[in-house]
């Protein structure tokens, strides 16, 4: 019982509850290339959205035994939008940053979103030449859905499938059932190269970069509560696939 009531404790002082139970092992998983980042210093507002250029992957995984059992992509941003929309925070200390907002993604039924979440950043890195951004996803209102708009199952339209890797149901789609478990937290990684700067420098000024990623994975709620309990060690771990 004790156990129980830290564990509670312990979820509750999180931005994002975990509400929903959910049985299942398996993952959304996203990963974005040719990314667009728009900030203003004013408004401390970072913006990172797709390219003509960019290229949209879905995967649902296993993440207990580590493989891909459907994928679906779509090649070019015209036919998708994704918008990450922060507003950063400057915490005392040097290059101590985090901050909230929102991720919102489309398939090629650009009419509606797929995807929903709130964001809370945990860790924002500037050194070595890149800028990482890594930060937990929940359901944007309680007892709701990272997963939207699309019904049970829940199905992510795409245009083509990822050669060389499985499919299964329909071909360039991607089916997720019972989509009200996914409404847990999640990491996300976006990493752009920024020369010589740290996070103090380069959020001193507007800045425009390109040339970057987004990656992450929603996932059920038991998993996501995992991630809030365990920070950066699980984070790592879970995102392996993705370094």
């Amino acid at each position: 019982m004790m156990k129980r009531k830290l564990l509670l404790a312990i979820c509750l002082t999180s931005l994002c509850l975990i509400s929903a139970p959910a049985s299942a092992d398996l993952v959304l998983t996203y990963h974005m290339d040719n990314a667009q980042l728009n900030y203003t210093a004013a408004t401390k507002q970072l913006l990172v959205s797709e390219t003509v250029g960019s290229q949209l992957q879905v995967r649902k995984e296993n993440d207990v035994s580590l493989t891909i059992l459907d994928n679906t992509q779509i090649t070019g941003g015209a036919d998708f939008d994704l918008a990450l929309d922060l507003t950063l925070t400057d915490l005392p200390g040097l290059n101590n940053w985090s901050g909230t907002g929102t991720l919102k993604i489309t398939d090629m039924t650009t009419t509606t979103n797929a995807v929903e979440a709130a964001v809370q950043i945990y860790n924002i890195t500037a050194g070595g030449g890149l800028l990482l951004v890594q930060g937990y996803l929940c359901d944007l209102l309680p007892n709701t859905s990272i997963l939207v708009n699309r019904g049970d199952p829940w199905v992510f339209v795409g245009e083509g499938e990822i050669a060389g890797e499985p499919t299964q149901g329909t071909a360039n789609q991607v089916a997720m059932y019972n989509p009200g478990s996914y409404d847990g937290g999640e990491v996300l990684t976006i990493k752009f190269g920024i020369g010589s700067h740290t996070a103090d420098t380069l959020f001193a000024a507007d800045r425009s970069l390109s040339a970057g990623e987004v990656k992450g994975q929603v996932v059920p709620a038991p998993a996501a509560i995992l991630l809030g309990l365990l920070g950066l060690g699980v984070a790592g771990w879970r995102l392996r696939r993705f370094a």
